[in-house]
Parts: C-alpha cells; sequence; structure tokens
C-alpha cells in the first residue's frame, strides 16, 4: 500500500512538471533601452526645445521688480527655459571627473497671475523651421514603456507624455505628478 501510494504521488509531481515546463514562458522578449533626449543642450539634436503656456503668465522682472525686455522693446513672459548645470546623481554620480562630457538638463521657470488650470507644454521644434511647428520624435521599435529623470519642486503639477501610433492617432499618458523634491525617474507603460 505503502508503495502503491509513493508512486502515485511521485507520479502526480511528474505530470504537473511536465504540465507547468510545457506551457511555460514560451516567448521570450529582448529589451532594449534607448535614450531618445538627453535635454544635455550639446546634443547634435535637429531641434530645439520650446516652452508654451496658459495665457495667464506674468511678465519676468528682474530683481527691483522693473519687468525685463529683450534686446527688441518687447516684454519678456514665463515660461522661461535654459540649461542648467544638474543631474541626477542616482543616474550620473555625483563626482564627475574633467575628463567626463559636461552634463546639463533642462530648466523650466514659470509664473502665473492667476490661479486655476495652469499649464505648459514643452515640444520640440526644427532649428530652422520659422513657423515653429512642433517636430515629432521618432520612436524605433515596439515601445512598452517611456521614462525620464524629472526634479519636482513640490508643486501640484503633473506631466504627461503626448504620442502618435502607427495610425495617426495621439494619445495622453500620464507620466506622474512633480508633487516632491529632488530627482525621480517618472515611468508610464505604453499600453
Amino acid at each position: 500500500m505503502k508503495q502503491a501510494s509513493f508512486k502515485i504521488i511521485c507520479l502526480v509531481i511528474w505530470a504537473c512538471v511536465t504540465v507547468f515546463y510545457g506551457f511555460g514562458d514560451d516567448v521570450t522578449n529582448s529589451f532594449e533601452t534607448r535614450v531618445l533626449e538627453s535635454f544635455n543642450g550639446g546634443d547634435d539634436a535637429p531641434y530645439i526645445w520650446k516652452a508654451q503656456s496658459s495665457r495667464y503668465v506674468t511678465p519676468v522682472r528682474n530683481a527691483n521688480g522693473e519687468v525685463v525686455q529683450d534686446s527688441s522693446g518687447n516684454t519678456v513672459y514665463y515660461p522661461i527655459t535654459t540649461y542648467v548645470a544638474a543631474w541626477p546623481a542616482a543616474a550620473f554620480g555625483y563626482n564627475r571627473s574633467s575628463d567626463d562630457p559636461p552634463l546639463r538638463s533642462l530648466g523650466i521657470n514659470g509664473g502665473f497671475d492667476r490661479k486655476g488650470y495652469n499649464w505648459v507644454d514643452l515640444y520640440p521644434v526644427l532649428a530652422d523651421d520659422p513657423d515653429g511647428n512642433p517636430y515629432e520624435i521618432q520612436i524605433p521599435g515596439r515601445v512598452h514603456n517611456l521614462d525620464m529623470w524629472v526634479w519636482g519642486s513640490n508643486l501640484r503639477y503633473y506631466i504627461e507624455i503626448f504620442l502618435r501610433d502607427y495610425r495617426g492617432v495621439v494619445h495622453s499618458l500620464r507620466l506622474g505628478d512633480i508633487a516632491y523634491i529632488g530627482w525621480r525617474n517618472l515611468r508610464v507603460n505604453v499600453p
């Protein structure tokens, strides 16, 4: 009786292992990480980054409180984009030698006159395009997720990414909130 039950248990275990092995992971995925944009400013990209915001923007003021004007005499308004010498230490480390290429990040400074639904759009534009039409960055392959290092300033804003699929349909994916202080790697799965 003991030998018969032992054989039955062994047979059941063998059957389970065979079934699990046969129907296990039969599809192998090969993932590759690609950097689409480093926001370093020194890249050889054919485009530049522009910022546009809601209509309740504040004019830029200097330290004396005077409204800043450009060389043409026009008032300068927020948002202002610039490249700053800052980077996420988790990705690139604190100590960088002089032989390493300089790292910069794209910084956006915005200001609004009214509370409410204020927004800032950041989009690439071809450097030689006089009309300033948005340039669509091509993403090669089949995309599973997108991630970006973002410095949060503990404000109640969030980041969305707009993607156009192969059929021409534009999708909005919420990358995450910036209601934190410091650098974070925000990630979104592409359905």
